[in-house]
């Protein structure tokens, strides 16, 4: 074989691969994607391929099958459609949380739910959480230390609809949940 032939061979057989998977992006619909770089512009949806393994394979129990530790869906406002939430890495280096409901089959309401200034979004996971009543860690008898106000954070909330769970892997925890109207938060460990 000539060299020529070699080289267009081999290029032929890396464009023929199999390429590596992306859960995320694969979770996400494309009208949310289109969606996300319009309101985000420069912005870079979390990939499966930048969690290690290990993390993958030591969270895919608590996942019901979703590789992407970074997005996850439920039906949070209870219309019979799936509504998200996911990390994005920014231009300038922070990591949001975006919490997207459906409100048609291709539109979508956003809300920045978290921002972790200068920091990858890939230490990050984000999760579902069943319809249940939930008390913040810091509202609880035991507490470790006194509970603080901020916009949208409860003490207690009962949930009838599924939420998301947010934090840093093997760390911290925040609940969300969509009332309808907002999104109200409680921590569930720190």
């Amino acid at each position: 074989m000539t060299f020529a032939l070699v080289i267009a061979t081999l290029t032929l057989s890396y464009l023929l691969a199999p390429q590596p998977m992306n859960a995320c992006a694969q979770l996400i619909p494309s009208s949310l994607q289109s969606t996300i770089a319009r309101a985000y512009p420069g912005s870079k949806l979390v990939r499966e391929s930048e969690y290690a393994a290990d993390d993958i394979a030591s969270e895919l129990q608590y996942r019901h099958g979703n590789r992407c530790l970074g997005a996850a869906t439920a039906d949070v406002n209870g219309d019979g459609r799936n509504d998200f939430m996911f990390l994005i890495a920014t231009k300038n280096g922070d990591a949001l949380v975006i919490a997207a409901v459906s409100i048609s089959d291709a539109h979508w309401k956003l809300a920045t739910v978290e921002t972790f200034r200068h920091s990858s979004p890939y230490g990050y996971f984000v999760n579902t959480l069943p319809p249940d009543k939930y008390t913040d860690m810091f509202a609880s008898d035991n507490a470790p230390d006194d509970w603080r106000p901020e916009p949208g954070r409860l003490r207690h909330y009962a949930s009838r609809r599924p939420g998301f769970v947010a934090g840093r892997l093997e760390s911290t925890a925040v609940a969300y949940f969509y009332t309808g109207t907002r999104w109200v938060h409680l921590w569930l460990s720190d």
